[in-house]
């Protein structure tokens, strides 16, 4: 083996272990699942393909209390938009954060998810929605 080659071959494995454009579609795909659970109210199905971080900050009746009065206020996911990405790989694993302007039945809102990659599968770690339709009755 030569030198080229004990140089070379960890740089084309890290690179192909930080690929953003596969990344972002790992993650797109965690976001057509959570929004099909959601819409279909499968909220322990949701929790449990979550990452272990959510899971350690958020218990399940808390997640699941917060999600069923997002569903009651909003209504299904009618339609979502991405409006942005990052994406960062560091020595915890690849994260990728996408934001989304979203159509609910009953209004719109701004999500953010943040979806932990890892060993090429993808799981939210995170999720955020704002919209005005969650403050008022």
């Amino acid at each position: 083996m030569n030198i080229r080659t004990l140089v070379l071959t960890p740089l084309l494995v890290a690179a192909a272990a930080c690929n953003p454009a596969k990344n972002i579609e790992n993650g797109e795909a965690a976001v057509a699942t959570f929004h099909q659970q959601y819409n279909q109210q499968q909220f322990d199905a949701l929790y449990a393909g979550s990452a272990q971080a959510l899971k350690e900050s958020t218990p399940q009746p808390e997640f699941t209390r917060f999600i069923t009065a997002v569903r009651r206020k909003l209504g299904a996911e009618v339609s979502t938009k991405r409006t942005g990405w990052n994406v960062q790989t560091n020595t915890g694993g690849s994260f990728v954060t996408l934001t989304y302007d979203t159509k609910f039945e009953k209004g719109t809102g701004a999500e953010t998810f943040r979806i932990r990659i890892s060993g090429g599968k993808a799981q939210v770690e995170g999720y955020n929605v704002n919209s005005p339709a969650l403050v008022v009755d």
